[in-house]
């Protein structure tokens, strides 16, 4: 129920807004927040379903090395950006809302709505690098065939030179 109320909710706000995007040929800074939340949203909830399924389906699916890795990736980077897109979302709400007057935060005030799109490209980037910093270093080490299991069972801190 959860996944079906999620998929159709995020996926409406998403054909709402892109219908509104082909209309008028533009988006507010608020639409362009909300349409990427909600696209990585309604992708994360068809991945975690489509995992769920494949775990019931093929238990040892996540164990092969050669599927494991680039799934844990995916993952992760649809992960990231959702959390980094509802940080977008908060950030530009806190702007809008706030009523400090100090000169700095009144000028990014007004720059804001300008810089929503680099401030998406800039999550998604972001996403991009440590997704791929992960699977480079951190996944490949622990999912490498040369890091079995052995390791962690035996103890490597005393040495047997008798």
């Amino acid at each position: 129920m959860e996944l079906l109320a999620g998929v159709c909710a995020n996926g409406y706000i998403v054909a709402l807004n892109c219908i509104d995007w082909v209309k008028n040929r533009t988006l507010t800074s608020y639409d362009k927040i909300i349409t990427s939340l909600a696209f990585s949203r309604f992708f994360l909830q068809v991945f975690l379903s489509s995992d769920n399924f494949l775990y019931i389906l093929y238990p040892d699916f996540f164990y092969i090395n050669e599927t494991s890795s680039p799934y844990a990736a995916i993952w992760m980077f649809i992960n990231q950006a959702s959390l980094c897109f509802a940080s977008c979302l908060s950030v530009f709400y806190c702007g809008k809302i706030a009523t400090f007057n100090q000169s700095l935060f009144n000028w990014l005030k007004l720059k804001l709505s300008k810089l929503v799109p680099w401030l998406l490209l800039g999550s998604v980037l972001y996403c991009l690098v440590i997704t791929v910093a992960f699977t480079l270093f951190s996944y490949s080490y622990w999912v490498s065939p040369n890091n079995s299991t052995d390791r962690l069972s035996r103890n490597d801190t005393i040495s047997d030179n008798n």
